[in-house]
């Protein structure tokens, strides 16, 4: 059973959803080398394999049909720009998940995503740190909000001007990320009752 610590959480989420009918059903995953424990604290989860500890950031994208996932490279943190999440932190994975609008019954389509990986890949399609904070700078400076696309047809970024964080995000096409993932899953929510579905590590669940 996942446990769980700080249940004031302002921002809009669905941890209920996800502790109850994700990480509590990956936690009686069988034929794993050793038992997957979760533990939160807000929207960071300490996954326990063992004696082997990771951590897991989550947040959520707003696609409506799962298409892309975006990432977070600037913000506004105290009316000055900051790194944003992607670039700041330490978690061995992100969680990203969207509300998949269209399906019936309704659920989110989640991805667990090695940071570094993640990281890797970017650089490798040439956005590394250096350009991705670069990249975000010069968009903020332009003061217009949007996507704006790239050379590259699986990279676009947003900037949003909107409410205090106004952040720059990097928009990865889906297809990307599978090749990376070690997590894909279809969760219920709400008064869904169907199981989890996707696979880990490459395996159906």
């Amino acid at each position: 059973m996942v446990q769980t610590q700080g249940a004031t959480v302002a921002y809009e989420n669905y941890i209920g959803d996800l502790d109850d009918n994700l990480y509590t059903p990956l936690e009686s995953l069988t034929g794993l080398p050793y038992p997957l424990q979760f533990h939160r604290v807000g929207n960071i989860v300490t996954l326990q394999e063992g004696p082997y500890t990771s951590t897991i950031f989550e947040q959520r994208s707003y696609s409506r049909d799962a298409s892309w996932f975006s990432f977070q490279i600037s913000r506004i943190r105290n009316g000055i720009e900051d790194v944003g999440w992607l670039l700041r932190s330490k978690a061995d994975f992100f969680l990203v998940y969207c509300l998949m609008e269209n399906n019936e019954p309704v659920s989110l389509r989640a991805l667990l995503v090695p940071r570094l990986k993640l990281l890797q890949a970017l650089e490798c399609r040439g956005f590394n740190r250096t350009i991705l904070a670069g990249r975000a700078d010069l968009i903020r400076r332009g003061g217009k909000g949007g996507v704006f696309r790239s050379a590259d047809p699986d990279i676009s970024f947003t900037f949003s001007t909107k409410g205090e964080r106004q952040p720059v995000e990097v928009r990865v096409q889906t297809p990307v990320l599978e090749m990376i993932v070690v997590g894909d899953f279809i969760v219920p929510i709400g008064d869904n009752t169907a199981p989890l579905k996707g696979k880990w590590l490459g395996k159906n669940i």
